[in-house]
């Protein structure tokens, strides 16, 4: 019995250490993580070509690219494939038909298949071209002048106190989640430690 527990106070402490040490968990799925056009970004005029970039190597039979214009019409030519002379297997390409493309938004539809784990992903994203692409100021409206008024006297407005920081404000921030889950982690290496150094102790005394 003391045995018993012994072991199970050392696969707490060891379960407690692994958590506090946070083992970083693997992610299986290939994401476009870049592009040219950019994510969400904006051009001058349309490029003859899509070409972005995915988190791990791709698979070409399960990985492709779509763009479509504001009314759901697809702009490109279909030709959508994985670069084979990266030696990574992480770009995928699509030509462009420049031709149909006006100025305004495009949405890409992209599908990737792991070559690592088979592991299927799926997203969209945006890019503008033309008036998108710089920031232009529209002038505003303006008023005809209103007939002048003779004008009256008026008092000099006071100095206002600049506002002080309130030094009575708490200056701690909420403790986080991961700070409660470290406090858990603690309490079990604690535990697991106790009982560990209970069943050795025990164990020793039997022998006597």
């Amino acid at each position: 019995m003391r045995k018993i527990i012994a072991l199970i106070g050392g696969a707490l402490a060891l379960l407690a250490l692994v958590a506090i040490t946070g083992v970083p968990a693997a992610y299986a799925h290939a994401e476009i993580t870049s592009c040219v056009p950019p994510l969400n970004g904006a051009v001058e005029t349309a490029p003859d070509k899509l070409v972005c970039k995915a988190s791990e190597a791709l698979d070409p039979k399960g990985s492709s690219l779509s763009v479509f214009d504001a009314t759901g019409m697809q702009v490109d030519k279909g030709d959508s494939a994985v670069d084979l002379d990266d030696p990574d297997r992480v770009t995928i390409s699509v030509s462009l038909d420049t031709g149909m493309m006006k100025d305004g938004a495009y949405t890409v539809k992209w599908k990737t298949l792991s070559s690592e784990d088979n592991d299927e992903a799926s997203g969209e994203f945006k890019f503008t071209v033309g008036y998108g692409a710089q920031a232009t100021v529209t002038p505003e409206a303006t008023q005809a002048p209103e007939p002048t008024k003779s004008p009256e006297p008026t008092n000099a407005p006071e100095p206002t106190a600049a506002p002080t920081a309130d030094a009575g404000a708490p200056t701690t921030l909420p403790a986080t989640g991961n700070d409660a889950n470290f406090a858990w982690y603690g309490l079990l290496a604690l535990v697991g430690a106790l009982m560990l150094g209970a069943g050795v102790l025990a164990e020793r005394r039997a022998r006597r």
